[in-house]
């Protein structure tokens, strides 16, 4: 015996199983992280899988205080601005609540977000790293493409952030 389920009724019901289904990709869009002082990685949500050991090394010696931050389920969709892409929006919102807290130095300190899911990395740099120091656009893509890309492409994260950090102090350092 055969079951004969209406076209509508089938439609209905794989509509309501895509939607289950993307439930729980929404739920787990990017938050960014609050601010501790001292703290140089984090990893959004809490406990996603990537080995910072060589990152946190560079971060942790370094004069001016670098964070970078790795995040997971940075596509969310919503805002969908054609200049804009997701992890754009992320460390643009990592800033805006950072800079709430009076432990977070926006003139001297740079983040730096890798967008895991999205592929991507985007820099925030300081105000006295823009003004003294020029890291500002064509500056900081070229900095990404020398010293990130290739290793990210390669699989190494942990070695991509760790030299892009380094790229960054000596940047800085050679204004000092």
């Amino acid at each position: 015996m055969t079951l004969a389920v209406p076209q509508r009724k089938l439609q209905t019901m794989r509509c309501a199983l895509l939607l289950l289904a993307l439930l729980p990709l929404t739920a787990q869009a990017y938050t960014p992280p609050p601010y501790v002082q001292g703290q140089r990685v984090y990893r959004v949500p809490n406990g996603v899988d990537v080995v910072t050991t060589q990152t946190l090394s560079a971060a942790t010696e370094a004069e001016h205080p670098v964070v970078v931050v790795f995040a997971n389920n940075v596509v969310d969709n919503e805002r969908g601005v054609a200049w804009s892409s997701d992890t754009e929006d992320a460390i643009e919102d990592t800033w805006a609540l950072w800079s709430r807290n009076p432990d977070f130095q926006p003139d001297i300190t740079s983040v730096v977000l890798i967008g895991m899911d999205e592929r991507e990395i985007r820099i925030l740099t300081g105000s006295n790293w823009d003004v003294d120091l020029g890291l500002t656009g064509t500056a900081l893509s070229e900095l990404t493409e020398r010293h990130f890309v290739p290793q990210a492409r390669a699989g190494n994260l942990d070695v991509a952030a760790k030299r892009t950090v380094t790229c960054l102090l000596y940047t800085s350092d050679a204004a000092d």
